[in-house]
């Protein structure tokens, strides 16, 4: 809920299942044909018949998905997403109150800063999102186009492993995980002064999402050159923090002032945690043992490629902790700070293995996560887009 100093605004909006079920079926459209946009791109990227000016080519593609993730996301209804008529609710209460005030809702500074000086520009919410949106999803194409030597595929895991559904409804978060983004680019690229640019970026994406403060998790592993002991260390800070999840769970309650925190939330090892632990053995697995053993393509274990590739791994890791931690508590959804290295680190650890392993192994993870696509988000529908819907409809 969104406390104010006078009303509380409702933010789970409830919904009439037979409804959604039965516009569910016209409205699964957009999704389906974002989810086909994908796979044509995937085809012409991997096509031999347009072999030159590859990275052009895969830029351009990458760039024809995002708009449309973006057109998505800034031409939909309130309906689509959870928190987003609270988010309506809010920017309107803004322009109701001195801009000098910052007590009349419990958000944090940075974001009603920024609801303010939007209001200021005399700007309706429909413009606000597009505003927002900019700023969640050029963070999300530069990383990937940055870092990513399979593009497409890495679009398709962002838009089908949870990121792009979470983007449609928690724009707090979503504004403070892609400024993260940045600051793990930060962390990736070492240029001048970065430890000192990483701590000023996630103090901003604190102001947008206090979460953000346990991005300063991986600075300890950053020390750590070795990802095998970096795993060990993971795990024990896992079992030491389930050991004292009953003290620090009032703690963290009281660190983030927030009063739905379940403190008795119980442990939850779902499906999703069991495929971040597989994957992650996958990953250690690849960069670290693959290197000696025959089946792996070694040109791939030189350089700044391998490295960058570890440092996302230590980013992955810490993502597990966070979701064993927490587990039922909502609080659990900070794991996806770091869960966003997966959309570069699957694809990029393919390349490591032999060519006709990697064809293989790409298409099973395509069909995983197409499947997880339609199972955990539009049929499960836990965050309320589906039915899709446009702002004017």
């Amino acid at each position: 809920m969104i406390k104010t100093k006078n009303t509380e605004i409702i933010l789970n909006c409830t919904r009439n299942n037979d409804l959604v079920l039965r516009e569910g079926e016209v409205h699964l459209t957009i999704y389906v044909g974002l989810l086909i946009l994908t796979f044509l791109a995937m085809i012409i990227d991997h096509s031999t018949i347009m072999a030159s000016n590859t990275q052009k080519r895969s830029n351009i593609l990458l760039g024809i998905i995002f708009i449309s993730v973006f057109l998505i996301c800034v031409l939909r209804s309130g309906s689509v997403g959870r928190d987003i008529v609270g988010y309506e609710d809010a920017f309107e209460m803004t322009k109701n109150v001195p801009f000098s005030d910052f007590d009349y809702i419990y958000f944090e500074n940075g974001y009603v800063l920024f609801m303010k000086i939007c209001v200021a520009m005399k700007m309706n919410f429909q413009c606000f999102l597009v505003v927002t949106y900019l700023i969640i999803l050029f963070p999300i194409f530069i990383f990937i186009e940055k870092f990513s030597n399979d593009k497409i595929f890495s679009a398709l895991i962002y838009i089908c492993y949870i990121i792009f559904e979470f983007d449609l409804t928690g724009l707090r978060q979503a504004i403070a995980m892609s400024i993260t983004l940045v600051a793990f680019v930060v962390l990736i690229e070492k240029k001048k002064m970065y430890m000192l640019w990483y701590v000023l970026l996630i103090l901003l994406a604190m102001t947008f999402h206090k979460s953000a403060i346990i991005c300063f998790a991986i600075l300890p592993l950053m020390l750590i050159k070795d990802i095998k002991w970096c795993s060990i260390i993971v795990v024990a800070a896992t079992i030491v923090s389930l050991s004292l999840r009953s003290t620090l769970f009032p703690f963290i309650k009281q660190l983030f002032d927030k009063d739905s925190f379940n403190t008795n939330a119980a442990l939850h090892i779902g499906a999703n945690v069991i495929f971040m632990v597989i994957i992650a053995v996958y990953f250690l697995y690849v960069l670290n043992i693959g290197e000696k053993e025959s089946g792996f393509n070694r040109e791939f274990y030189n350089g700044i490629f391998i490295e960058n590739n570890k440092l996302l791994y230590k980013i992955f890791l810490i993502g597990i902790l966070l979701a064993i931690f927490f587990g039922n508590e909502t609080t659990a959804r900070s794991f996806m700070f770091f869960s966003q290295s997966l959309i570069i680190l699957l694809p990029n650890t393919l390349f490591y293995l032999e060519k006709k392993s990697s064809i293989i192994l790409r298409m099973l993870f395509v069909a995983f996560f197409v499947y997880f696509f339609a199972t955990n988000t539009l049929i499960a529908n836990n965050f309320d887009i589906v039915p899709y819907k446009f702002y004017w409809q």
